[in-house]
């Protein structure tokens, strides 16, 4: 059956920003499942969804719901 969710962690290192667009446009549109974790260091714009911001400094964490 479909998994619960598909986690990618940093799936477009080393890509510029349109095939960066264009790769997370393909994964969404596959509807492996409905719930993408994507764990990246880019901006993430006109990508869907609910965003979280996790900040790390030291052993303390922020978490921030952007959208």
């Amino acid at each position: 059956g479909r998994p619960p969710f598909l986690m990618l962690d940093e799936p477009t290192y080393g890509l510029d920003r349109e095939r960066r667009r264009a790769l997370l446009a393909r994964i969404a549109g596959l509807g492996l499942t409905d719930q993408i974790l994507l764990i990246t260091h880019h901006e993430t714009e006109n990508v869907g969804g609910k965003h979280v911001r996790i900040a790390r400094r030291g052993k303390q964490s922020r978490i921030e719901v952007l959208a």
